[in-house]
């Protein structure tokens, strides 16, 4: 009888490439999990800082994508598509280090507008940018019947033409796409604001004017809340324990569409 190790590459040895319309649509279904999760989360806790929970929400995707990438395991994207990831050399598991590299090229791929996943059309194994940092590659599980390997090539295109055209628009069309950003850290500058003011008199202020004038650039402070907040879109409320701020921020063409923003204390 011939060692695990060996029947399992044996058996791996007989699976073909997965196809990129699979791996397409595998992604696209674990990242709207984690979107989905992460909003319905945002809008129950509502969390502070916006940029501390981005950054656990990122972590964790991180950390599914890494763990769902160990051992026999798949993501809920990948069972459902009957594909696997596996190691490029040994055609075994991943490790916890070659999955979490996995994982990171995932990110870097998202940041960088999908430009890490356009790797698989120069590449005969279909390899990706995590799939390089990782040494992995990613197999199919179980044969697919022509009607559903139709239907994958289908929607796969759809979605990649749809990756193509949001990484075109964000990256070229859309001067809007960093104006929500913009006016957050503006509540965050006018936060500090109002500590400073109550160190210096007591108490918080709605008073705009007045923590623009504390700023020491007043000029720059209001030509900041004209470029990133709609007129008259903006409020402040306050008591003797904290306050409340929030504003709508120039990131839509449509006025009625704007992103509304708010930081409280």
């Amino acid at each position: 009888m011939e060692p695990l190790g060996q029947e399992q590459i044996k058996q791996e040895n007989n699976y073909n490439i997965a196809s990129v319309f699979e791996r397409a649509i595998a992604f696209v279904i674990d990242v709207m999990l984690w979107l989905t999760v992460s909003t319905w989360l945002y809008q129950t806790l509502q969390p502070k800082s916006i940029n501390i929970y981005f950054l656990l929400s990122l972590l964790t995707f991180v950390l599914y994508e890494t763990i769902f990438s160990m051992g026999k395991l798949k993501t809920i994207g990948k069972f459902l598509l009957g594909i696997k990831v596996i190691d490029r050399k040994t055609k075994g598991n991943l490790d916890f280090t070659h999955a979490f590299l996995r994982a990171i090229g995932y990110i870097l791929s998202i940041f960088t507008f999908f430009l890490g996943f356009a790797f698989v059309l120069f590449s005969k194994k279909r390899l990706a940018l995590e799939d390089l940092l990782a040494g992995s590659e990613v197999i199919s599980t179980r044969e697919k019947t022509g009607t559903e390997m139709t239907l994958i090539s289908f929607f796969g295109t759809i979605l990649i033409i749809f990756a193509i055209y949001f990484a075109y628009n964000n990256l070229i069309f859309n001067p809007y796409k960093a104006m929500k950003q913009s006016a957050q850290e503006q509540l965050v500058k006018i936060a500090y604001l109002e500590e400073v003011h109550k160190q210096k008199y007591g108490s918080y202020t709605n008073d705009l004017l007045r923590l623009a004038l504390i700023s020491g650039d007043e000029v720059q402070f209001q030509r900041d809340m004209q470029q990133y907040f709609r007129p008259n879109g903006f409020k402040i409320g306050v008591s003797k324990e904290g306050y409340y701020i929030e504003g709508f921020a120039k990131d839509n063409a449509d006025p009625a569409k704007s992103s509304k923003v708010y930081f409280t204390k």
